[in-house]
C-alpha cells in the first residue's frame, strides 16, 4: 500500500531490537517537525492526517493491529514548503508489538528520556482507556492513537500530555476522563478537523469512528 513502509526485516542482537525498513529522506515525522520548523502548513498538517488515516484503514481491513501508532512511527518521504500535495507520509513498525514487549522509538529518544512505557513495553500516552486498564487492543484503540498523533501534528510536535510528568499519572487522567487540548494546538485548525479528533477519544470505543470513517 503506497501508505505503509516498507518492512525488510527484523533481528534480536545482545538484547537489543534492530529493525531494518525502507528509507524515508526526512526521516521521521517527529523529527521533521524540528527540522523543517516554521515550514509545515495546515495544508500540509491535513495532507499528512488524511495519508496516515488511509494507511491505517489499510491495515485495519487487513486485520492489522498497529499498536503503536505516534509521529515517531511515521515516516516522512516527501515534502515541498511551496506545495502540500507533494507531501509523502507512510505508517511504519505497524504490527510489531503484537505478542511481544518490544518498543521501535529511537534510542535517542529513548536515551533522552523523552519516551517511557508501561509493563507491556507500550507508550502510555498514546492508549485508550480500556488499553491502560484491561490491557484491550483492537482498531478502535489504534483509532484513539491516531486521534493523538493528529493532536501531535496540530502541535507541530508537542509532546501529548506534555503537562503531566509521569505516566502513572497520565494513565489515571485518561481513564476519569482526561483529553488532550484544544488550546495546545497551533492557530487555524479548521471546526471539522478538531471534531474528528475528538471522536477519536470516546470513552466507549464502540462510539469512535472506524478508519474506513475517517478518510
Amino acid at each position: 500500500h503506497p501508505r505503509l513502509a516498507r518492512y525488510m526485516g527484523r533481528c534480536d542482537d545482545n538484547g537489543w531490537f534492530l529493525l531494518l525498513r525502507e528509507f524515508a529522506e526526512f526521516g521521521t515525522l517527529h523529527g521533521a517537525f524540528e527540522n523543517l520548523e516554521g515550514q509545515i502548513s495546515w495544508e500540509h498538517k491535513a495532507v499528512m492526517m488524511q495519508q496516515i488515516a488511509q494507511g491505517m484503514e489499510f491495515l485495519a481491513e487487513n486485520g492489522v493491529l498497529h499498536q503503536d501508532l505516534s509521529t515517531r512511527s511515521v515516516l516522512l518521504f516527501g515534502f515541498n514548503q511551496k506545495d502540500a500535495e507533494k507531501t509523502s507520509v507512510k505508517v511504519a513498525d505497524y504490527g510489531l508489538l503484537t505478542g511481544s514487549n518490544h518498543c521501535t522509538y529511537s534510542m535517542e529518544a529513548i536515551m533522552n528520556g523523552r519516551l517511557s512505557f508501561n509493563t507491556n513495553g507500550r507508550p502510555v500516552r498514546y492508549m485508550s482507556p480500556e488499553a491502560i486498564k484491561k490491557r484491550q487492543y483492537t482498531e478502535k484503540s489504534d483509532v484513539w492513537a491516531f486521534g493523538v498523533t493528529c493532536w501531535e501534528i496540530m502541535t507541530s510536535g508537542k509532546t501529548p500530555y506534555f503537562h503531566i510528568a509521569d505516566d502513572e499519572s497520565v494513565s489515571a487522567y485518561v481513564c476519569d476522563g482526561g483529553r488532550l487540548r484544544r488550546e495546545e494546538i497551533d492557530e487555524g485548525c479548521p471546526d471539522r478537523v478538531w471534531e474528528l479528533v475528538q471522536c477519536c477519544w470516546k470513552e466507549n470505543d464502540e462510539n469512535r469512528p472506524k478508519f474506513s470513517e475517517l478518510v
